[in-house]
């Protein structure tokens, strides 16, 4: 019975393991992707490169099974709640640094 509770436990560990990137990067950039495309739609494109890059030949099920984790989660609505809180300018103005900013 105890080597199946460990079992269990252990289980989203090591799903998670699999992943081949940071789920809380990912959350981190498509909470900036998400803020910063409705004050720049035309930038859009640069935030989704970025994603790109950072997911490399990731498969959407890996993707998918990122964005249920914790750590994605988290990041993406703290992002989001800080982007938030900015002004239309200040945000425009965060958002055009993000991109300038090396990974």
């Amino acid at each position: 019975l105890q080597a199946i509770v460990s079992a269990i436990l252990l289980l989203p560990a090591v799903a998670t393991a699999e992943i081949p990137f940071d789920a809380a990067k990912l959350g981190h950039m498509r909470g900036v992707l998400d803020q910063c495309s409705m004050v720049s739609p035309q930038k859009a494109s640069a935030y989704l490169l970025e994603m790109k890059t950072l997911i490399g030949s990731a498969t959407k099920s890996m993707v998918d099974e990122a964005t249920m984790t914790d750590e994605y989660q988290q990041s993406y609505s703290s992002v989001r709640s800080e982007l938030g809180e900015l002004s239309g300018e200040a945000l425009t103005t965060a958002c055009l640094n993000y991109l300038q900013t090396p990974p």
